[in-house]
């Protein structure tokens, strides 16, 4: 157990972390998890005020969905839908559209909030470049600036939040419209702040 930290500084690489920072500093080292808490190696307590970045809504260990899951591990852990079905992923699709508005009759599976919106783009993408056999074709998107969810690159175009990356990956970029978020005009202090970066964040980008 004493050799995790240096093995975890010496081997992984953190996403979003600045690892030379990261390197220096004590790591917790987390080991398991009880509802809303978190316990590392040395049997310290945190409280998971994240949701290990909202993930788990109903809490770690949850007996429940453990039980599910050991079921489903019983039958089969992964199939793919690349030409093939299986039996959850068509119960669940058949309860989601019941459940939601008329109109939404399909279910496109995901597993993050930003490749859910990545997978949105493209698909609106795609049906604008093949509407009316690519007469129309539309590529301008609506930004509401300020929002949480980005890590792939359409959604980081369309939220302009790490706006280096445009110099390795520019050409993926939509031509966004910009606006800001109701909160930015009705917190004073936000809008103070906000204003005084937006020059330098908005811009045009072609796709």
């Amino acid at each position: 157990m004493e050799n995790l930290e240096i093995w975890d500084k010496e081997y992984v690489w953190h996403p979003f972390t600045q690892m030379q920072q990261y390197r220096n500093e004590e790591t917790p080292i987390i080991e398991r998890g009880e509802g809303s808490y978190l316990f590392d190696t040395k049997g310290r307590k945190y409280l998971d005020g994240i949701s290990s970045l909202w993930v788990t809504t109903h809490g770690h260990c949850c007996r429940e969905i453990n039980e599910a899951i050991q079921a489903q591990l019983n039958k089969i852990s992964h199939s793919t839908l690349l030409g093939l079905a299986n039996v959850p992923s068509i119960l669940l699709a058949k309860k989601l559209v019941e459940i939601t508005p008329q109109g939404l009759t399909k279910v496109f599976y995901s597993d993050s909030g930003a490749t859910a919106v990545e997978i949105a783009l493209k698909i609106a993408f795609q049906y604008w470049c093949q509407a009316r056999g690519g007469e129309i074709r539309k590529n301008r998107n609506l930004s509401i600036w300020i929002i949480l969810t980005m890590a792939t690159p359409l959604v980081l175009s369309v939220w302009e939040v790490l706006i280096f990356f445009i110099a390795y990956i520019n050409h993926f970029f939509l031509m966004v419209i910009k606006f800001l978020h109701p909160i930015v005009t009705a917190v004073p202090w936000v809008r103070r702040r906000a204003l005084a970066v937006w020059p330098a964040w908005s811009h045009w980008k072609n796709f």
